[in-house]
């Protein structure tokens, strides 16, 4: 019987499938706050453009 519990906890440190799911979690949500910054600051660019040559026609 505590041959098997050791080999459950044995089996649980090395098991990292849930490590590398959180760590391309955490990049996921990185890339997508740099991609809605960036979509953010190209929006108000564009609307200023847009307006520009809005108000020149």
């Amino acid at each position: 019987m505590a041959r098997m519990e050791h080999g459950r906890r044995a089996g649980m440190l090395t098991d990292t499938a849930g490590v590398t799911a959180i760590e391309y979690g955490l990049i996921a949500a990185l890339v997508a706050i740099a991609a809605i910054a960036a979509w953010q600051l190209l929006g108000t660019n564009l609307s200023t453009v847009f307006n520009s040559i809005a108000s020149g026609v």
